[in-house]
């Protein structure tokens, strides 16, 4: 009777090695699982904060780029304006008379007559 009791005693240890084995590859399993978790999460939030700076630099290149061409345009249409009015003074120096023609979109300036100082 004592050798079955020694039997049970060690399949019983076998036993709860195996559980204790198992449940310590599940707890290291589940540990590792938590730790890609974390990893995966800090990963995204990397990525998230990435996006969201790229996303304001994209925005401030956009809004950059928008006022540069809108003073380029500014800058552009003062030239034309200074341009026309150099020529109107010129034209008006020499005895021409400038008449400025506008259409529905466009405008432009024609020599109509010679002025004749007596």
């Amino acid at each position: 009777m004592r050798r079955d009791a020694v039997v049970v005693q060690s399949v019983r240890h076998t036993l709860v090695n195996a559980v204790m084995s198992a449940d310590s590859r599940i707890a290291t399993a589940a540990a590792a699982a938590v730790v890609i978790l974390i990893l995966v999460n800090a990963a995204m939030n990397v990525e998230k904060q990435i996006a969201v700076a790229a996303g304001r630099v994209i925005h401030t290149l956009a809004s950059a780029a928008g006022l540069v061409m809108i003073i380029h345009a500014g800058a552009v249409q003062g030239a034309i304006r200074i341009h026309v009015s150099a020529v109107t003074i010129a034209a008006s120096r020499i005895g021409i008379v400038v008449v400025k023609y506008s259409g529905r979109d466009v405008s432009w300036f024609k020599r109509a007559r010679w002025v004749h100082e007596l």
